[in-house]
């Protein structure tokens, strides 16, 4: 009688999964964040986190580059969703530094069914003890990853980490691990969307290599301040502006106006996102501040497929162009690029009605809420002007007696 068995199968991996992204002459080199990393470097974890477009893997490149220490990369993609799949690209990595070592991690990853995860993390940590110049390990694009093994065995890895070892996740999103603890003991370097954010400096250095001409300050400051630092609407609005004649004045008014940012959001964000929750992003973005009672206010049509709190909370954890407003994490915007292709698109997907009813959402909540000033301008562009008359009426004594003129 025929025993059946189960086998691993080694899989077959990309040696191109394993080559950084190149650091090219035209980047910006972003000089006080490779400082920080630099100086962080001794705890065990670096965590790079912020929306598309934001230079997270050109930066881990970067710090790659000029960090001194050998160093491995992982291009991570969702068929890596496997924990087998998964170490071996990480042990190759890891061998692409130190080759000369004879690693028994291998022998688990070529045995007929793995070990549990505690077993798997301690064997590797055994191996990299064999290691004695520190090593830059760095996961790109960790955000495909939702396998809980996988996650499970990064944490055991950190729960007791090699000292040679540092690990660098790179994603859009953060992933499932105790980064609030590690981030109390100081066992995690954390890069957001606002540290990656460019300076004026840093866009006028990256503009002057762009368009090859001098660039003012009051320029730089001025791009800076239109796209807020996101690296990847200065490129697009500079390739739109690239074949203006070299006297031509470089103002820019970027929202709305930009063909190839609207093409970056459509094919890196909005093909993304579950076609489920679309339509909340797209009439969210008629807001220029939201909390969770609002979003359920203006975007719910049915408060039992989602709630407010827990769309502000996908959005929240999807690292999703938001912008706290307040310390409660109460108050949100989008970035105001994103936030004006979306009113774009939802123009384009209803009609003047619809938007108009929207509006009229927006405006009741923000009046029974006690903020007349937003219950006002969301009821005038909904063109109901005796709304509007009504909630003026109602709060001018109080808000005169506020100056709130």
């Amino acid at each position: 009688m025929n025993e059946s068995k189960t086998f691993n199968i080694s899989p077959i991996l990309l040696n191109t999964k394993l080559y950084p992204p190149p650091v090219t002459p035209d980047m910006v080199s972003r000089i006080d964040l490779l400082d920080r990393l630099q100086r962080n470097r001794r705890r065990p974890l670096t965590l790079i986190s912020a929306p598309a477009g934001y230079g997270k893997s050109v930066l881990a490149s970067m710090w790659l580059q000029v960090s001194g220490q050998r160093g491995g990369w992982v291009s991570l993609d969702e068929t890596d969703n496997d924990l087998h799949t998964f170490v071996s690209y990480l042990l190759s990595a890891i061998q692409t530094a130190a080759p000369d070592k004879l690693w028994r991690t291998q022998a688990l990853l070529n045995a007929s069914a793995l070990p549990p995860v505690a077993i798997l993390a301690r064997y590797l940590l055994a191996d990299l003890d064999q290691i004695e110049t520190p090593l830059l390990l760095i996961l790109d694009d960790i955000h495909y990853i939702h396998e809980q093994r996988i996650f499970d065995f990064l944490e055991a890895l950190l729960n007791h980490p090699s000292p040679v070892l540092h690990l660098v996740l790179v994603g859009r999103q953060d992933p499932p691990l105790p980064i609030a603890s590690w981030r109390a003991y100081q066992r995690i370097t954390e890069i957001r969307l606002r540290n990656l954010r460019f300076s004026p400096d840093e866009t006028s250095r990256f503009l002057q290599q762009m368009l090859n001409r001098p660039i003012s300050e009051e320029i730089a400051t001025e791009w800076a301040q239109n796209t807020e630092g996101w690296p990847v609407a200065l490129r697009l609005a500079a390739l739109s502006l690239s074949n203006r004649p070299q006297s031509a004045h470089l103002g820019v008014n970027i929202p709305g106006e930009n063909q190839f940012l609207e093409e970056y959001f459509l094919a890196e964000v909005l093909t993304r996102i579950p076609p489920s929750l679309q339509s909340y992003v797209l009439k969210t973005a008629l807001l220029d501040r939201f909390c969770a009672p609002l979003c359920e206010a203006v975007c719910l049509d049915d408060p039992m497929e989602m709630t407010g709190d827990q769309f502000m909370q996908w959005l929240q954890k999807s690292n999703f162009f938001l912008i706290n407003l307040d310390p409660q994490n109460e108050w949100f915007r989008f970035h105001h690029l994103f936030q004006a292709d979306l009113q774009q698109m939802l123009k384009k997907q209803l009609s003047c009605q619809g938007l108009n009813a929207l509006h009229l959402r927006a405006s009741h909540w923000f009046a029974e809420n006690g903020w007349p000033g937003e219950a006002i301008r969301h009821a005038l562009a909904a063109h109901d002007t005796a709304t509007a008359v009504e909630i003026f009426a109602l709060h001018r004594r109080s808000e005169m007696n506020a100056e709130h003129w």
